[in-house]
């Protein structure tokens, strides 16, 4: 795995649409997730609005 730096996810239904961080590897790149398949332990979740929630690396 490599290292990336989540900054916002943008929730729509059960999918999530995850913007990286342009200081990574995948720069002006984004990767689609379902939160019912990833595991989230390793995140703190801080909610923003009701459709936008922060992601902060533990």
């Amino acid at each position: 795995m490599l290292p990336v730096s989540i900054s916002t996810i943008f929730l729509d239904d059960s999918k999530t649409r995850t913007d990286i961080d342009e200081r990574s590897i995948f720069t002006n790149s984004l990767i689609f997730l379902n939160l019912d398949t990833i595991c989230i332990e390793s995140f703190q979740l801080t909610k923003g609005t009701d459709q936008q929630v922060s992601l902060v690396m533990n």
